[in-house]
């Protein structure tokens, strides 16, 4: 009865904050969904979920200083398999302050969960970032310089990132930038150190199709010889919207890791598409399945998971 109670506190919030107006500029969805988990991971069940969410976004000219943005999310799920209750809330704050011709980016967020999430323990983890962005023109490398953080129960990264943005084109622009980390696990009383380079390109074809590519690479130096080596990623999505109605999105993604003690690799590809579609005015639809091959260089055979996700959103409008 107690998690009963709790749900029903959850919801309650993100029906009224979602239902609320809160400046102007605002706009908000409330929504349902239902997902269902195949695995073939002994560790992972076949599972169904039911969930509630919300959403809420407050955005506002501050004269001719800069910009801000708010948003906030919430969502409440029912797990039909194993009949309970969890939640999950993120909330974000960013603003861009005008600095003469150049920029100052503040990013504050925190995700928080008051049940827990798939058998974890309630968590509050917060995020943020700070960054400063020389603009010297659009067709000129503009370089910048950001500091980024975020924090758990257990661990503490920190990072400073040096790149530059360059844009040669309006419809194509593209970034390059290295990043020096400390990452602090408190529970074990380690500290890493994690350096890395990240590429990142983006762009648009037309009225109806718009793109982008993400790489990393990542080499840690542990204490802790099971986790020092070489990990990266690289992702892409393309998102095509032949009309007013209907909207297709495909978001494959790799990732490997090295572990230079044991030799080891770790290979996993993600492959997650969506498709939505206006229903009525204001109400909107969308089938979004996904996919995860895990274990890829193992000889017996990968592990997957296949997610399965549907729902209806319904747009409260902006004002």
């Amino acid at each position: 009865m107690h998690q009963v109670k709790k749900w029903l506190i959850i919801c309650s919030i993100v029906v009224f904050a979602t239902v609320q107006s809160i400046g102007a500029e605002s706009s908000a969805f409330i929504g349902v969904l239902g997902d269902y988990l195949f695995s073939n991971d002994p560790l992972d069940t076949t599972s169904g979920e039911f969930k509630v969410r919300g959403n809420i976004d407050y955005r506002s000219l501050l004269k001719s200083l800069g910009y801000l943005k708010m948003t906030a999310y919430g969502e409440a799920s029912y797990n039909l398999t194993a009949s309970n209750l969890s939640d999950y809330i993120a909330a974000k704050m960013d603003s861009i302050w005008y600095l003469g011709a150049n920029e100052l980016d503040l990013a504050l967020g925190a995700e928080f969960s008051f049940s827990g999430i798939d058998d974890t323990a309630p968590y509050w983890s917060p995020d943020w970032e700070l960054t400063y962005r020389i603009n010297r023109g659009r067709r000129l490398l503009n370089p910048y310089v950001s500091y980024r953080g975020y924090a758990t129960s257990t661990q503490l990264f920190n990072g400073i990132q040096l790149g530059i943005a360059h844009a040669p084109q309006v419809e194509f622009e593209y970034s390059v930038a290295v990043e020096g980390g400390i990452d602090t696990y408190r529970d074990a009383a380690q500290t890493d150190l994690l350096a890395s380079i990240i590429f990142k390109m983006n762009g648009l074809s037309g009225y109806t199709l718009s793109w982008q590519v993400q790489s990393s690479a990542t080499y840690r130096w542990s204490a802790d010889n099971t986790r020092e080596g070489i990990l990266g990623t690289i992702s892409a999505q393309t998102i095509i919207t032949p009309s007013r109605l209907l909207q297709f999105q495909i978001s494959p993604a790799w990732h490997w890791e090295y572990l230079t003690t044991s030799e080891q690799w770790n290979l996993e590809l993600e492959i997650s598409t969506r498709a939505d579609v206006a229903i009525f005015e204001h109400i909107y639809g969308y089938i979004a399945p996904s996919a995860v091959f895990s274990q890829l260089q193992d000889s017996e055979g990968p592990l997957w998971d296949v997610r399965l996700t549907a729902g209806v959103d319904i747009g409260l409008g902006s004002w």
